[in-house]
């Protein structure tokens, strides 16, 4: 689904899960969508003109791209009411694009990716090789597939298709059926020299170590 940050930019939202000890849900998004937001709240429409937005949750804390510090929300009702400790940042040397959602009381939730694929397990990077096939599902270019190219620790890079709107996208390994893996949170595809993008190329922010310094799990509770 898309989602509206103060009416500068339009993302995706990524997968649904929950921080541990708590019952209330969560999710996830790209860490550089958040850096137009000015007062820590998100909004989503059921319209597909965008419009009227309505509340979708409070940013609890976020890492874009390119940054070595975590940033936390200074409303978010995660860090004011629950004895939870705040996310470390990832590693130094290793980059990371994601942001941790605190969802509104009363909304409406379905965990499964575009209403079809039910997420049972989560992957990291030792269970990728190169070409394996992958897919996300975006709000602007819904689902692509294609192999994957390199990894690291924290990213990875694939040769799918995506444009500005998908960012934020569920990157998942299909296991047979409707059952997926989680892997990754949809960044951008690199820039080059000249200023321009590839958009056949597609960089991640690979799930688990986010998961590990934000105490998220997947599903909901």
């Amino acid at each position: 689904m898309s989602i509206d940050i103060d009416a500068e930019s339009v993302c995706t939202l990524s997968f649904l899960g929950h921080y541990i000890g708590s019952s209330q849900p969560a999710a996830l998004s790209a860490g550089h969508c958040m850096e137009a937001d000015d007062d820590g709240f998100v909004e989503w429409s059921t319209d597909a003109s965008g419009y009227p937005v309505r509340p979708l949750g409070q940013r609890d804390s976020m890492q874009p791209l390119g940054s070595w510090d975590v940033e936390i929300g200074e409303d978010s009702r995660r860090y004011g009411t629950e004895h939870v400790p705040e996310p470390a940042p990832i590693a130094e040397g290793r980059e990371t694009d994601y942001s941790a959602l605190s969802l509104e009381d009363g909304i409406g939730t379905d965990a499964r990716i575009g209403g079809r694929y039910d997420v049972t397990t989560l992957a990291g990077p030792a269970d990728l090789h190169a070409g394996m096939m992958v897919c996300k599902m975006g709000f602007r270019t819904k689902e692509t597939c294609g192999p994957i190219i390199s990894w690291n620790g924290s990213m990875v890079r694939t040769n799918l298709f995506s444009l500005t709107g998908d960012s934020g996208s569920p990157l998942y390994i299909k296991l047979g059926g409707n059952r997926v893996a989680a892997l990754g949170i949809l960044s951008g595809s690199p820039i080059s020299d000249d200023g321009g993008t590839n958009d056949y190329v597609t960089d991640f922010a690979l799930l688990e170590p986010v998961f590990s310094a934000t105490g998220m799990r997947l599903g909901l509770q």
